[in-house]
């Protein structure tokens, strides 16, 4: 069943601990040489979640920038989830150029991540250009302590704004001689 999820859902990894917090399974689609930077020890996995029932952060690795999504596992019949957790399910999925993409397709902009070492050079040349046909968005990636890891960056090139922006200035100096008269 969790196999499966990982595939239809296209998480890359999958953690399954008991209710003490010892892990009891663990699955992922990528380099097993990776893996090792993807343990997860009771203590950690505790404090996902002391604060929150449904934890959601991103986690930053050697190799990889991996979202997090946590879930308490409850009896079914438990719709409220408000009894005693019967263990914890966690999901991981790379956010790497592949997934970048699929983003880009659905929005139709350009995407990518600037961590934040780098994220004011970001701005400062994607701020350089004065266009308003640009919409640029960033939305910050934060870690489970709440910390920026990494902003995902969306520009957009508007080609109805800057079609109207065209139109306006081949009319404007229509507008000023055949005002004027």
């Amino acid at each position: 069943n969790i196999i499966s999820s990982i595939k239809t859902y296209k998480f890359n990894c999958a953690w399954v601990f008991n209710s003490t917090f010892k892990q009891i399974f663990f699955h992922n689609n990528y380099d097993e040489k990776d893996s090792k930077q993807l343990l997860l020890d009771p203590e950690t996995v505790k404090k996902f979640f002391s604060k929150q029932k449904f934890p959601h952060f991103f986690l930053k690795t050697e190799k990889y920038l991996l979202e997090i999504a946590c879930a308490p596992i409850q009896y079914s019949y438990d719709f409220k989830r408000e009894g005693i957790a019967q263990g914890y399910y966690i999901t991981g999925r790379i956010w790497d150029d592949e997934y970048l993409n699929e983003i880009h397709k659905i929005n139709n902009s350009k995407v990518f991540l600037a961590y934040p070492g780098i994220y004011s050079e970001v701005q400062k040349n994607e701020t350089n250009i004065n266009h308003p046909e640009i919409i640029l968005a960033k939305t910050p990636l934060l870690d489970y302590s709440g910390n920026v890891i990494s902003y995902l960056i969306s520009r957009h090139v508007d080609k109805g704004i800057y079609g109207l922006m065209e139109a306006n200035q081949k009319q404007l100096p229509l507008f000023l001689i055949y005002g004027v008269v």
